[in-house]
């Protein structure tokens, strides 16, 4: 039986969620989009605030706190990744002078957990945040975990519908099952226009000692840029991941201890 402190909390939560998708926070957003009234939605923002999780601005309008954040780099998992991978992407930023990205699969999306941006990053409109969620068949670092991952994810994906988000999207099962055996030979993915127009993202796997990807690496920027100057970024990109594999080998490792769990190095 769900109780009423557990009801409110678990609605917190998903007030917090719709943050993916929203960089401003209203009542009338969390109304509409979490189906609930406008009393309780400005009661549970009232909340957050006063807890610290979330800020007002002008306009009675929210936005994620600092406080928020510094909690978040406080995860393991963030620390580890950022510890034995920031320079690696920073060095490949510069180089290039393209964006670049590093995800993770998670709950059957891409979670991007890392980005640096090189020289030619702002003028080229790419915009992938820390943090942002992304879907596996319209982004090149979630067709590389589609690709390289285990069949009863791509059954997943497929059986859920793949959204169009623009006119390049792959929607078809089988174009997709095609673009994967493409990239299963050429060793990496080229997602042109998929998810944003105009934009291109060529991303290599990040392989853990299952032989399995544990994270896949992406240079994003201008399609026809990208396109230009394919040859070179996928072989710096390769480059890259090689060095990460070297240094954090598995990447992470999950075990018990006590009635704790403790991540590890792989």
């Amino acid at each position: 039986m769900v109780t009423e402190p557990t009801a409110a909390i678990s609605k917190a939560f998903k007030i917090l969620q719709l943050f993916r998708e929203h960089n401003i926070m209203t009542i009338a957003i969390c109304e509409e989009e979490l189906g609930i009234p406008r009393s309780t939605a400005h009661r549970l923002l009232v909340t957050l605030h006063d807890s610290g999780m979330i800020e007002q601005i002008r306009g009675g309008h929210y936005v994620l706190s600092l406080e928020l954040l510094e909690l978040g780099v406080l995860a393991p998992q963030y620390r580890t990744l950022n510890d034995r991978v920031g320079v690696d992407i920073e060095s490949l930023a510069y180089r290039t002078g393209y964006r670049v990205v590093l995800g993770v699969l998670r709950d059957f999306e891409v979670l991007y957990l890392e980005a640096a941006n090189g020289s030619l990053a702002q003028s080229q409109g790419a915009r992938t945040r820390i943090g942002f969620r992304g879907p596996l068949h319209a982004t090149s670092i979630g067709q590389i975990f589609l690709a390289f991952g285990d069949d009863p994810l791509l059954s997943h994906v497929m059986a859920t519908g793949m959204k169009s988000f623009t006119e390049s999207t792959i929607a078809d099962q089988e174009d997709l099952r095609s673009r994967l055996e493409e990239i299963q030979a050429d060793g990496y993915a080229l997602s042109v226009d998929e998810f944003v127009p105009s934009i291109a993202s060529l991303a290599v796997p990040i392989f853990g000692r299952t032989g399995k990807p544990t994270a896949a690496l992406a240079i994003v920027g201008d399609s026809e840029s990208i396109l230009r100057q394919r040859t070179r970024l996928i072989a710096d990109a390769r480059l890259t991941a090689r060095r990460i594999e070297n240094g954090i080998g598995g990447m992470f490792r999950y075990r018990v201890r006590g009635n704790r769990s403790v991540v590890a190095l792989a």
